[in-house]
């Protein structure tokens, strides 16, 4: 799910991102892929293994949220929920595909604009 905000609110998410230690998504951008790695390179390797750790840290927070949230729903949902989100649709390399990361960045990203709509 997309969420269009204000520029206002666009501007807290992006505050709560860099306070969390993660670089700051625009999901209305048509490449969002490429403009993360952009930022990313623009760091040095060692800030750049810290802010993909601490991303990677704040996503498994959230696939374990929403699929502790779809355990009261029907339990083939909650498998399917689990297994996409937290075993996610790696290849044999165990890096993720671009795919499964434009979806992390929307979970990561629609977590936050809740966090901080919450909060408003």
């Amino acid at each position: 799910m997309t969420y269009y905000c204000k520029n206002s609110d666009q501007m807290l998410i992006d505050l709560k991102m860099i306070s969390m230690g993660i670089v700051p998504i625009k999901l209305s951008s048509r490449n969002v892929l490429e403009d993360v790695k952009k930022y990313l390179s623009a760091l040095s390797p060692e800030e750049r293994r810290i802010i993909t750790r601490k991303f990677r840290k704040v996503w498994r927070k959230s696939a374990k949220r929403r699929a502790q949230d779809a355990r009261g729903k029907t339990q083939q949902n909650f498998i399917r929920l689990q297994n996409y989100h937290l075993i996610d649709m790696m290849p044999d390399n165990h890096r993720p595909t671009s795919h499964a990361t434009r979806e992390r960045i929307q979970m990561v990203t629609s977590e936050i604009y809740r966090q901080v709509m919450s909060e408003k």
